[in-house]
């Protein structure tokens, strides 16, 4: 969902259903005495669980989709040893649950089935496009005013946070709500996103926008995350908080320690999906999935 964003901000910055009794749906329950080797295992979602820009891509799977063999569905089923059907993808919507993304994809439903014990799901950010259209706009702000002040949060106040209150948290909720009517017993785990940006105003030229502008930023997808543990409790399935385990770790961090990939690197390179997870990213993701289920490593691992 970035691609073409790269071009325009360099412009910008030119210009300055196995049978489970589960009792405690939310939580950190431990579902260990379920979640065994072998079990059928299936991940939905958008770029972010896709692992989008991760290489290997997933042979077979639409290019499109940027499915890597290194994000955390793949590596919590190498290391579970749970047989998974990955059909996360790049761009995907709510929506795109119970419509076909594009005429070559069947609608993300459509992959679980009665066989399935675990799910996992991480989506809604593309949902009227609120990540890469909050960055287009601030960081066009920040342009505009010299990266002085906070002019993404002049301009647009709450309106963002109000849209994704009124627009995006139904849909997520009636995604969460149709996997569990789908899987009434299966153990479904929706995952939050991972911190883009840091709580506090600071310089961080690989992400150009304003410094006052940072929290304001972060805010936006604060709602969106508390907008996903609301629905989380309503529909009864179970949280995995990648937020929490992410701080730290956001775009303005070293190369080292971060788990998003900023928009612009050294020289001005752009990477294909700039502001998504990186393979610490995936690994960090797989472990607060990992950790919430109570899941060890298998003997014989």
């Amino acid at each position: 969902m970035w691609r073409w964003l790269a071009i325009g901000t360099v412009a910008v910055t030119a210009a300055g259903l196995t049978a489970i009794s589960i009792s405690a749906p939310t939580g950190n329950p431990t579902f260990s005495n379920v979640l065994k080797p072998g079990i059928a295992y299936v991940s939905l979602g958008d770029s972010y669980a896709a692992g989008a820009g991760i290489d290997p891509q997933v042979p077979g799977v639409d290019p499109q989709c940027a499915q890597s063999s290194s994000n955390y569905a793949h590596l919590i089923a190498t290391v579970q040893r749970y047989k998974l059907t990955d059909v996360s993808c790049a761009s995907a919507k709510t929506s795109d649950l119970t419509d076909a993304q594009r005429t070559d994809l069947k609608p993300q439903i459509d992959a679980l089935d009665p066989n399935t014990t675990l799910v996992t799901l991480l989506i809604g950010g593309d949902n009227g496009n609120i990540f890469s259209e909050t960055l287009k706009n601030c960081l066009e702000a920040a342009a505009k005013r010299l990266w002085f002040g906070t002019p993404c949060k002049n301009a647009y106040g709450d309106s963002i946070a109000d849209e994704i209150h009124q627009q995006t948290y139904p849909g997520i909720l009636a995604a969460y709500q149709l996997v569990r009517k789908t899987l009434p017993r299966a153990v479904i785990a929706v995952l939050n996103y991972p911190w883009i940006l840091p709580a506090k105003s600071e310089a961080c030229p690989e992400l150009p926008l304003a410094p006052g502008d940072i929290p304001y930023a972060r805010s936006i997808q604060a709602a969106l995350n508390d907008d996903i543990a609301k629905a989380a409790a309503q529909a009864k399935v179970t949280l995995v908080d990648v937020a929490a385990a992410s701080v730290g770790h956001d775009v303005c961090r070293s190369k080292k320690d971060r788990w998003i990939e900023p928009l612009l690197q050294l020289k001005l390179s752009i990477p294909d999906f700039p502001v998504h997870p990186n393979a610490a990213g995936e690994r960090g993701m797989a472990a607060a999935v990992r950790s919430t289920l109570g899941l060890t490593v298998p003997a014989n691992s």
